[in-house]
């Protein structure tokens, strides 16, 4: 498992979101803030950093915490989470950056004592993920989407003609994956369950990112998909998919406990309780 050494989303990517995902702009974020509506989009495009008064006052005028949205402009803050390894005594997990134009987070999960297996968005190269399988000497069982985006299902198609497994996601994301609709077997909501060997899968709607955005939550772990990342959410294009998301992150996600590992589908692993002390898009 290959290990990170930034975020996915640095301070200029956190404001972009909350900036977009509210409908705001530029202007309106000046007048709000105190900052010039060119400074603001230079934030936007990674191009400037303010000094902490004038981000604390940015991030009270997007309803952000101003000391973690402080401590991301100034890259101050990692997740301490086992970003190189992760396992316990009952459930492996294995990460592949995988991604030949943009890079993302393939998994494997599995039940160390009987070895069966499921994948968690196969993205891309899916030689590497059937090859870390037969590695391993796994037994895959079926196939996991957290959302419709074709940098998470690029792979389906090969790693299901590989093992002849049923593949499940959210039908709301229907509409993304035109093309491989035929690929489904099986639609996930709120509350859904399933077994991998004696691990217990279970779902919660974590819609935002895509109207049909799913975690899977496993024996201590969750694979968060695009909802949620280390010091930093999904991209959401409309305030009410926006405030959609921050609900069902704060009550579903960080309502596991602390210990829990998130597994994002892009960027490093974190934790429950990191994110609850650091991201900025929780004020509490």
């Amino acid at each position: 498992m290959s290990c990170y050494t930034s975020l996915e989303d640095l301070f200029g990517d956190v404001v972009g979101k909350a900036v977009r995902g509210q409908g705001l702009s530029a202007r309106e974020v000046a007048q709000r803030s105190g900052l010039s509506a060119a400074e603001v989009e230079r934030i936007a495009d990674a191009g400037f950093i303010p000094d902490d008064a004038r981000v604390r006052a940015l991030a009270d005028a997007l309803g952000l915490h101003g000391q973690r949205l402080i401590d991301s402009a100034h890259q101050a803050w990692f997740p301490k989470a086992p970003d190189g390894a992760f396992g316990s005594a009952r459930v492996g997990v294995e990460r592949l950056v995988v991604g030949r134009s943009v890079q993302m987070n393939s998994y494997i999960f599995w039940d160390t004592q009987t070895q069966e297996a499921a994948f968690v968005d196969p993205g891309d190269e899916g030689d590497r993920l059937v090859a870390a399988v037969r590695q391993k000497g796994l037994r895959p069982v079926l196939v996991l989407l957290t959302h419709g985006h074709g940098d998470h299902t690029g792979a389906l198609r090969q790693v299901k003609e590989a093992y002849r497994i049923p593949a499940f996601i959210n039908e709301k994301d229907f509409p993304l994956i035109e093309g491989l609709t035929s690929l489904i077997d099986g639609k996930v909501e709120e509350g859904w369950q399933t077994k991998v060997g004696g691990l217990e899968a279970r779902t919660m709607a974590l819609p935002g990112h895509t109207p049909g955005g799913i975690g899977y939550a496993v024996e201590g772990v969750l694979f968060s998909g695009d909802a949620l990342f280390a010091g930093s959410l999904g991209g959401t294009r409309s305030l009410d998919a926006y405030t959609g998301q921050l609900r069902a992150v704060r009550e579903k996600a960080l309502g596991l406990p602390g210990g829990t590992t998130v597994f994002p589908g892009h960027g490093p692993a974190t934790t429950v309780a990191e994110e609850l002390a650091h991201n900025p898009f929780f004020l509490r």
